[in-house]
């Protein structure tokens, strides 16, 4: 992994965001708003956004990390699989690879290291970012590291999919994530085995989604 600075999404990925989901009144301000240039896009599979009467009248709006939930991601014709596909290696890459729970990451949509590239995206070319590690602890190859990886899983912001919805996309994205967290994770615990059982592994790389899905209605102490 390389740490590196994070860059803010581009003017045309701002005013995407300006047009579909500021008030009118407040679009000239937010785009012209200094404070608003350094928008990095949190990006939620795991919540729809709802408003409420009260919010729809709101007058505060900023871009500064801006949550973008699943339905207005859908909306934006955003390519949500790739974004599912990316969180699950990351975290299968920090669960079986650098052996941490990683309670607390979260992943942003900033800019590309280099100029960006030609893109029909409602947001132009916008690479998903994986930052803020210092909350996150190691783990262990056993069943005390399957709980703590349900536990920092349900305890972070809504990132990823989210297992056994009762909407069909929802759904579909959880499965797309988990397909994918497998792959890579049987493909690390088999490169990578630390000197331990890769067949003992390979378990737990499985393991580790059942436990996820089996947690998702109990309470995160």
């Amino acid at each position: 992994m390389l740490a590196e600075k994070i860059q803010p999404v581009s003017i045309r990925a701002r005013r995407a965001l300006i047009e579909n989901y500021c008030p009118d009144e407040l679009r000239g301000q937010i785009l012209n708003g200094k404070e608003n240039h350094h928008c990095l896009v949190r990006v939620y599979l795991g919540r729809k956004r709802r408003l409420n009467p009260e919010q729809r009248q709101t007058r505060f709006f900023s871009l500064r990390n801006f949550p973008l939930h699943i339905n207005q991601a859908e909306e934006m014709a955003l390519p949500c699989e790739s974004y599912a596909k990316a969180m699950a290696e990351a975290l299968a890459t920090l669960h079986w690879k650098v052996r941490t729970d990683a309670a607390d990451v979260e992943f942003v949509l900033g800019s590309p290291r280099a100029d960006p590239e030609a893109n029909n995206s409602a947001l132009g070319d916008h690479p998903l970012w994986m930052l803020d590690f210092d909350c996150s602890r190691p783990i262990t190859a056993d069943d005390s590291g399957l709980t703590a990886i349900a536990k920092a899983f349900w305890g972070n912001d809504p990132y990823y999919p989210r297992p056994h919805s009762t909407d069909g996309r929802s759904q579909k994205l959880w499965d797309i994530f988990s397909t994918e967290y497998r792959c890579v994770g049987l493909e690390i615990v088999r490169v990578y085995p630390m000197g331990e059982n890769p067949g003992i592994l390979s378990e737990l790389v499985h393991a580790a989604i059942g436990r996820i899905e089996e947690t998702h209605s109990l309470p995160i102490s």
